[in-house]
């Protein structure tokens, strides 16, 4: 940017001063320093009084999000117990997330959700659970944590593995934070008798 003093300006008194303000909207690729110099020159004045002409580079840290999730299972049960999975979603980027979903690839059933009202996710779910942050939950503030609970009996049918993935995602995350926002395939084994 270049700004070139006029009318009033030029000539700029003696003991002048003015302020010039530079602003944007920062988005996830800002993540990091936003660094600025810059500079002032006048056509008369002297090599002796030049060396206070520049400044910076001057930083402005952009904090960003680094949403995760993690899943755990409370296997081996017997068939006929409940089968439970935990996700556990934080954000341990020093940003806080935006627009932050939660997504469960769910084995066969309906299972029980039990999370946070602001979560977002429904009382029960089949196939793929989906939950979108609000309320007090959007933004999710760095350092959050958010405890999801997946339950349902198991029946006979289950015996074996039963296998649960999960992804979460925020608007604002950059892609070099994305390589830990999945978790899985875990699996919790159902016993039965022969």
């Amino acid at each position: 940017m270049t700004c070139t003093f006029t009318g009033t300006l030029n000539p700029f008194a003696a003991a002048g001063s003015v302020t010039i303000t530079l602003s944007r909207a920062s988005t996830a690729a800002d993540c990091g320093p936003l660094t600025n110099s810059a500079s002032v020159s006048a056509t008369n004045e002297p090599p002796a009084n030049q060396g206070n002409n520049s400044s910076g580079p001057i930083s402005i840290t952009v904090n960003c999000p680094d949403v995760t999730v993690a899943k755990s299972g409370n296997g081996p049960i017997n068939a006929g117990s409940t089968a439970t999975f935990t996700l556990t979603v934080s954000n341990i980027g020093a940003g806080a997330a935006t627009g932050v979903v939660v997504t469960d690839t769910l084995p066969s059933g309906t299972w029980t959700v039990s999370a946070p009202a602001d979560a977002g996710c429904p009382a029960t779910a089949s196939g793929t659970l989906t939950c979108t942050f609000t309320g007090t939950l959007n933004p999710f503030a760095a350092a959050g944590s958010v405890t999801i609970t997946l339950s349902r009996a198991s029946t006979a049918a289950d015996c074996g593995p039963l296998t649960n993935s999960a992804s979460v995602s925020a608007t604002n995350e950059p892609p070099a934070n994305q390589g830990n926002n999945s978790s899985g395939p875990i699996s919790i084994t159902v016993n039965c008798p022969d």
